[in-house]
């Protein structure tokens, strides 16, 4: 956009923007009470900042401190990106959608300065097709055993129930 800094997409001062996250709600307009929460499984984006963990991924989870970088102040140009719900949403007789960006990141005034956001319907052939949206795994160790030797291949778990926890 011709107002923000260079023409380019966020609001920080290279122009440059970060999302830390992203959530919606579906809203009956009959009856407003009727409403939920979002659950988004997949996500795509035409440009990721490469210079770090920047992936649009990323913006599935507010939670974990990491974010989609769009790279603006790099590459010029508009961004797209895609998020796709884990089922269909709707209520009959309409439904109004509040979606929220997240721009809580350690990148201050790193927002994007305007969007634009279509919703649509995809088949289940269509969803199929779809590449599986990768994230950037964690790893810690080796460890070590009460032997000395090197335990990458012992079983350290269960995990906790739930998502990784980022910060343990």
């Amino acid at each position: 956009d011709p107002s923000l800094p260079y023409g380019r997409l966020g609001r920080a001062g290279n122009g440059n923007a970060v999302l830390g996250g992203i959530t919606a709600e579906v809203i009956s307009r009959k009856d407003p009470t009727q409403r939920r929460k979002l659950d988004f499984t997949w996500a795509w984006a035409d440009i990721e900042q490469a210079d770090g963990d920047y992936r649009v991924t990323n913006a599935l989870r507010s939670d974990d401190g990491r974010a989609w970088a769009v790279a603006a102040h790099q590459i010029p140009g508009d961004r797209n990106a895609m998020f796709v719900t884990r089922e269909p949403f709707g209520y009959e007789g309409g439904s109004d959608i509040v979606v929220r960006c997240n721009y809580q990141t350690q990148f201050n005034q790193h927002v994007l300065g305007r969007t634009r956001i279509r919703l649509g319907t995809a088949s289940e052939d269509a969803l199929a097709q779809l590449p599986h949206a990768v994230t950037n795994w964690y790893i810690v160790g080796p460890y070590a055993t009460d032997d000395g030797t090197q335990a990458y291949e012992t079983d350290y778990g269960p995990e906790e129930a739930g998502p990784l926890d980022f910060a343990k």
